[in-house]
């Protein structure tokens, strides 16, 4: 089963982000959660995910430095590392290349881009039956309206206003 650490100071966008995977067709991923980059420091090699997908801007640790924490560890500098970000600056988003982040999502993103980076990494076992035509579509409604109900989900709108 595939472990997925989902990084974001927006409980909001993390559970965008857990919804939009287990929505792909992905099999059965165990996902982790935590509001900055420091939280995923300190439970990281307890988890060894198979993927960590990251804000940038966060508190206490953000996107970037935990790329390079994360590229400067010989246990985890193998693991696959998404950076989503709502800032357009070339300076970091060369410097993350150089890093070696597998891919960096502009912010506001769709479902379909955030299941594309995820089953390229992780692979798919739906991928023919899944169309990305069918985003936002009527069936998809009660899913994605239940979003904001979930457990965890609520956003401190001062904290993260303008993010998304």
């Amino acid at each position: 089963m595939p472990k997925i650490f989902v990084a974001d100071d927006s409980a909001l966008a993390r559970a965008f982000t857990i919804k939009s995977i287990q929505m792909s067709g992905v099999p059965d991923c165990e996902f982790f959660e935590a509001a900055n980059g420091l939280e995923v420091m300190e439970q990281i090699k307890n988890i060894m995910p198979d993927l960590v997908i990251s804000d940038i801007n966060m508190p206490k640790c953000n996107g970037i430095d935990l790329s390079r924490r994360l590229k400067a560890d010989t246990e985890l500098c193998d693991i696959p590392l998404v950076i989503m970000s709502s800032a357009g600056n070339k300076e970091q988003r060369m410097e993350l290349e150089d890093l070696g982040v597998c891919a960096i999502l502009s912010k506001p993103f769709t479902p379909a881009e955030i299941i594309q980076i995820a089953t390229e990494i992780l692979g798919n076992s739906d991928t023919e039956d899944s169309e990305e035509d069918d985003w936002g579509s009527e069936s998809d409604e009660g899913e994605w309206g239940d979003l904001e109900e979930d457990e965890g989900a609520q956003q401190n709108t001062e904290e993260t206003e303008g993010e998304w």
